[in-house]
């Protein structure tokens, strides 16, 4: 396969269908190119945007799930691995004082072919800013710290503990992406922002 111009009807005209399939034939070019071309059951790569508003201070809270396929017979091996990043916030809006930390959190899990026992890894840090506030003495953010709890052998609960300051403590946000990397699995897994 290679990259081919689209062809173009004149203004007004519909797409032709053989115009939109090499639309999706060049989409699938340039992404091979950028990660090579890896068949499902081998392994891949996932990304997606997660976001959760109104976190209560410090409550571990899910922003997002990411499931594996319980398939028939002994068919759900498989690893990956979870890379994290975002920023959490403490205030938001034109007219409010606000605070923001960014982050990078990593882990990850391995499944056997009958699905259990599944393990995780801990969550640890990649690197975590210094926290930013426009008014430190009003809302500021202490800590942000990621957990997962296996909720089953195939559901992963990623929460984030935002701890907010100041003497005005409301509520958080978590806004970021998720980069899983995996292999082995007959179904590749799904990532789900809970907000």
């Amino acid at each position: 396969m290679s990259f081919l111009a689209r062809s173009k009807d004149t203004a007004g005209t519909p797409g032709r269908a053989v115009d939109q399939q090499q639309s999706v034939d060049n989409e699938d070019f340039l992404f091979a190119g950028q990660i090579g071309v890896v068949p499902a059951t081998t392994g891949g790569v996932i990304r997606q945007f997660v976001r959760k508003t109104a976190i209560a201070d410090n409550v571990a809270t899910e922003v997002f799930t990411i499931t594996t396929t319980d398939e028939s017979g002994s068919n759900d091996g498989g690893s990956y691995f979870a890379v994290i990043e975002g920023m959490a916030t403490h205030g938001s809006g034109p007219t409010a004082d606000a605070a923001v930390m960014g982050g990078q959190y990593l882990f990850g899990r391995a499944l056997n072919g009958a699905g259990t026992p599944g393990t995780n890894s801990a969550v640890v840090e990649g690197a975590e800013t210094a926290v930013a506030a426009s008014t430190a003495a009003t809302k500021t953010i202490t800590t942000v710290t990621f957990t997962v709890v296996e909720t089953s052998e195939y559901i992963m609960s990623v929460r984030v503990t935002i701890d907010l300051a100041g003497t005005t403590v409301t509520t958080g946000t978590w806004h970021g992406m998720v980069t899983l990397y995996y292999m082995g699995f007959t179904t590749p897994p799904v990532v789900t922002s809970i907000g």
